[in-house]
């Protein structure tokens, strides 16, 4: 570029003069003086393409920029500003922030821009612009933004928290950064420091959406259901049309009971988002209670829910839909609760998610061992742990099997340094991200097999067991249903735990391990005094049962086997655990226990005693102030009874049809003891009686508790469920694999 003239010098500084004053249409009109007879003149050109980004003139910069390129092709300032134009406008600018960071490779700025560009049209490579941008400026706080945000669609959930904690170093008001780095902790279980990184941003940005819905979603997480509407409410505030802040409040309200709002709600989003694949599926499992109000919504969801997913099946066939992001995915994990055979239904939801391909993985060669995968949300302190897996992992045969494990929730206590040490592959939430980060995970393990033990209870899982990720796919029962996948070859469940005909209740292959299906290792814990309770109970009269359930697994039709009860026993109460997160379930069930006593002429206040949610230690010294458990007919506990096998306390469990009907039974007959378990209401009513009778008898009621315990052990260490579980794996490898081709005959001679 030759050297300005005199005039251009003038005119340029008549251009700055006016600038600084913010008189720009005067300015740009010597700006544009100066590139008249200066084609590529660099002040000229940054400022009056600076002046237009300012005031948003947008299309005039574009306009402005190509002039300039029409008279100076290698002008790499007016390359960037015709791309930036470009990008503020909606198109994606990638060829003119080649063309600029190629003319200017040594301007960290080009590059962030070629790398957000990329970003934003899901490009790979923007990572690699983003980090040279950052080698060329390492105090370029967006590049480090930016940086962080790809980070974490990766699953390097620490690198991204070092970039976005670097680009508030350099830039503390960052109110984006702030909001981003809050969710990467929420991902990180981190949910102290997530809850202060959400409100700082909106410190800075009190009408950040996108900070407001990221609070109200952790606030969801943590059951502080009335502080989540708040937030989610103000997201909408700011920005009406924020389809995932519609999703969050209509699963919030869903929370909190209130049904009918929430189905407003999806009424709303349809028509914000006609095209939003989660959430029409979302509006289809939301039309499944929570906890019905009375009989007739419980034998009307499952109809309905059938009608939604008609209406979704024919949107899909019709509508271009993409896969539905696990985060925003909504299961029908209720129907569980409710009556009835439920694979046809669940078969139909699982078509419209399934993503089965081809024939799947081959089975990697040259392994002497099979690579077994187990994925699952719960290697801690749970139920499915102590039930199905922590058994399972320590008879395991290692001489045959190499154990794969995926915790893929962030939680961590002591029993997941257990798993952790018996696993051979370990990969859990706080290094793995989202669906994408576990493809990953799976496509470099490679797995020959893969558990799912509580499918249909958790999205991720459900979403990576909608593909075919390995030769052998599997389901348990600690979700006691089918998956309804047609990804899904085989389900575990027990010999004790099915009817016959059970085949039919399944879309996988139906495997009867050995008993309940579970090698349990004994209880380790201890119980706990609880001597609040003790005092509450003491002025009560009569036999003290125990209904240790969450709400939403008691049907309204148990509310009628409660009062039937009371009616036949006399002095007696019944004692209902309050849920930690969902109060109003509780409340609602004591309103629908109190009006069938009611009805039957008795006061609930002498038969109704709500207790706190306790700890698995005091729930064990809670125990030993009962007298009777009563399982839960509509949804049968384990995990509950064997707690109270353990402690002496009798069970009464009514057998229904399904598998979930079916758990306490399946338990007491694996232990011998059988005198508790009924085929009907009737004799359900009669056995809690008879067991309410026998509590004034101090020896009968002794021996029957003693006779419990030492019965309670047989229960465990089951390794034939084990050896079982192996063989059906190994069978069924050896089925998936694709037949050997047949050796040529030598022919035979003339």
């Amino acid at each position: 570029m030759s050297t300005p003239s005199s005039p251009a010098r003038t005119a340029l500084q008549q251009a700055i003069y006016h600038h600084r004053r913010g008189r720009l249409k005067e300015a740009e009109t010597f700006y544009r003086l100066v590139l008249r007879t200066h084609p590529g003149h660099p002040e000229a050109g940054r400022n009056l393409l600076g002046a237009m980004f300012l005031s948003g003139r947008y299309g005039d910069m574009e306009a402005a920029a190509a002039e300039m390129l029409a008279a100076a092709p290698d002008f790499g300032l007016a390359w960037k500003g015709l791309g930036l134009a470009q990008l503020m406008q909606g198109k994606d600018g990638l060829q003119a922030f080649r063309t600029a960071a190629a003319h200017l490779s040594d301007d960290a700025e080009p590059h962030y821009y070629l790398g957000l560009a990329l970003y934003r049209a899901g490009q790979p490579e923007a990572a690699e612009c983003l980090r040279r941008a950052i080698k060329l400026n390492p105090a370029f706080p967006g590049a480090h933004a930016y940086l962080g945000n790809i980070l974490r669609d990766q699953g390097k959930l620490d690198a991204a928290v070092a970039h976005y904690r670097r680009a508030l170093e350099l830039r503390p008001d960052l109110a984006e950064a702030h909001s981003n780095l809050g969710s990467v902790l929420r991902d990180q279980g981190r949910m102290e420091e997530a809850l202060a990184a959400y409100r700082r941003a909106l410190d800075l940005r009190p009408d950040l959406a996108e900070a407001h819905n990221n609070l109200g979603r952790l606030l969801k997480d943590l059951g502080r259901f009335a502080d989540a509407e708040s937030s989610l409410r103000r997201a909408l505030e700011c920005r009406p049309d924020f389809v995932a802040a519609h999703h969050n409040l209509a699963s919030v309200l869903r929370d909190q009971g209130r049904m009918e709002e929430a189905r407003a709600a999806f009424e709303r989003l349809a028509t914000l988002a006609p095209d939003d694949a989660a959430m029409r599926m979302a509006r289809a499992s939301g039309c499944l209670p929570l906890l019905p109000r009375n009989q007739e919504e419980a034998s009307a969801a499952p109809a309905r829910f059938a009608a939604a997913l008609n209406e979704l099946a024919q949107w899909m066939r019709s509508a271009q839909s993409r896969p539905v992001d696990p985060s925003r995915l909504q299961l029908p994990f209720c129907l569980a609760y409710r009556a009835g055979n439920h694979v046809s239904l669940l078969s139909r939801f699982g078509d419209l998610l399934a993503q089965p391909g081809a024939a799947g993985p081959a089975r990697a060669q040259g392994r002497g061992k099979i690579r077994l995968a187990i994925a699952s949300s719960r290697f801690l302190h749970h139920p499915v742990w102590e039930i199905h897996l922590k058994g399972l992992l320590q008879q395991l045969d290692r001489t045959r099997f190499e154990l794969v494990l995926y915790h893929l929730d962030h939680a961590e206590d002591e029993e997941t340094a257990l798993a952790r040490s018996l696993a051979d592959i370990w990969r859990d939430a706080r290094t793995v991200c989202g669906v994408n980060g576990w493809l990953e995970a799976f496509a470099a393990d490679r797995p020959d097999a893969v558990f799912y033990p509580e499918l249909g209870v958790e999205p991720l899982a459900y979403s990576l067991a909608c593909r075919r990720l390995a030769p052998v796919q599997t389901a348990g029962w600690g979700h006691p249903l089918t998956s309804g996948l047609p990804t899904i070859d085989l389900y575990f469940s027990g010999l004790l735990l099915e009817p016959a005909h059970a085949e039919a209740h399944y879309r996988e292959r139906l495997v009867r391990l050995p008993g309940t299906g579970c090698c349990t290792a004994p209880l380790a814990r201890a119980p706990q005094a609880v001597p609040a309770l003790q005092a509450q109970l003491r002025g009560r009269r009569g036999a003290r049962f125990l209904v240790a359930q969450m709400p939403f697994k008691i049907d309204p039709a148990a509310d009628e086997l409660l009062a039937d009860i009371a009616a036949a026993v006399g002095d007696c109460v019944f004692m209902l655990p309050t849920h930690p997160q969902f109060p109003w379930a509780t409340g609602r069930l004591v309103g629908r226990m109190s009006r069938a006593l009611a009805r039957r002429g008795l006061g609930p206040e002498r038969h109704l005693q709500v207790i706190p949610w306790l700890s698995q230690e005091k729930f064990l010294g809670l125990l030993d102030l009962c007298d009777i458990c009563l399982d839960c007919p509509a949804f049968s506990g384990y995990s509950t009874a064997r707690l109270a096998i353990q402690r002496g306390i009798p069970v009464v469990t009514l057998e229904g049809p399904q598998l979930r009907q079916r758990l306490a039974a399946g338990l007491l007959q694996h232990i011998g003891i059988e005198d508790t378990i009924a085929a009907s209401r009737e004799e359900y009513v009669a056995i809690a009686s008879m067991l309410a009778r026998e509590c004034g008898d101090a020896v009968a009621r002794n021996r029957r508790r003693e006779r419990l315990r030492l019965a309670a052990s047989l229960a465990d260490n089951d390794v034939r469920v084990v050896r079982a579980f192996e063989q059906s794996l190994a069978e069924a490898l050896a089925a998936s694999a694709p037949p050997a081709l047949p050796s040529r005959s030598p022919r035979s001679s003339a």
